[in-house]
């Protein structure tokens, strides 16, 4: 799924993105200062603890050419932080301002596995208010019944096998950084 830029910095977006199915949210950026590059990243490891995902942020970087001003950034892949994953939640990463391709491998059995038994489950316990947020759009279309998560799991399972390239629903990702 996908999550542009400021999008990373509304916490609903990448709620809906989760409940709604997404493992990997994808977040292409273009920043235009260290603070404005900072603020996106550090949204986008919340969006990744918070919803129990994996947050690809792409940024761009380098020198565009006039009228627009040079991009801000460092590629990364984020986890949540939780015992299953480094402790400071980055998988991979790129230098700042570099333009470099970033590899790393996600298990998405293992979100699913962290969300029933990891240290912080945020991505179930946030339904604990359902009856306050489904009054509202977009929430009326979030239900999270364990039911329900299973058979979703189950489904995007057969999906991810289209991209799967190593055993056991892992994942490799390739980011680039151009300008």
């Amino acid at each position: 799924m996908l999550a542009v830029c400021y999008e990373a910095e509304i916490p609903e977006v990448s709620r809906i993105l989760s409940a709604n199915g997404a493992e990997i949210i994808f977040c292409p950026s273009y920043t235009f200062t260290e603070a404005g590059f900072w603020r996106v990243r550090h949204c986008a490891q919340a969006r990744a603890i918070e919803n129990q995902v994996y947050f690809v942020h792409c940024p761009t970087v380098g020198e565009p050419g006039a009228p627009l001003p040079n991009g801000f950034g460092r590629s990364s892949i984020l986890s949540p932080c939780d015992l299953a994953w480094m402790p400071n939640g980055i998988v991979a990463e790129a230098e700042t301002n570099k333009h470099t391709v970033v590899t790393g491998t996600v298990d998405i059995d293992e979100l699913y596995e962290n969300r029933k038994t990891g240290a912080a489950t945020t991505f179930v316990d946030r339904t604990r208010r359902e009856d306050v947020y489904s009054k509202y759009e977009p929430y009326k279309s979030i239900s999270l019944e364990k039911q329900e998560v299973e058979i979703l799991k189950t489904e995007l399972s057969v999906d991810l096998k289209l991209f799967t390239l190593l055993p056991s629903f892992r994942a490799v990702f390739l980011i680039v950084n151009k300008p």
